[in-house]
């Protein structure tokens, strides 16, 4: 099962899409969701974001800076200061 992921940073658009796991980078070490997940909201530290898009076990890879993550209603959405493929 998928949710919609949409990341956005300084630079615009990065990528918007279906996603069947995402795993950030917090203060405190690395945080999963799925989909229906439950409701949350997080700050995202500087790392790498890992997305598996259910395309052929396909994961792409983005590293990030600092800024936050919110997902309701299985839809994840990532607003950080700097972001780009790795």
């Amino acid at each position: 099962m998928d949710f919609e992921l949409t990341i956005i940073s300084e630079n615009g658009l990065i990528y918007s899409g279906k996603c069947s796991s995402l795993i950030i980078p917090v203060e405190d070490g690395l945080y999963g969701i799925k989909a229906n997940h439950a409701n949350t909201a997080a700050a995202v530290s500087e790392g790498i974001i890992t997305i598996k898009t259910g395309k052929d076990d396909e994961q792409l890879c983005y590293k990030t800076g600092s800024g936050f993550l919110t997902f309701e209603n299985n839809r994840a959405q990532i607003v950080t200061d700097e972001c780009s493929p790795v």
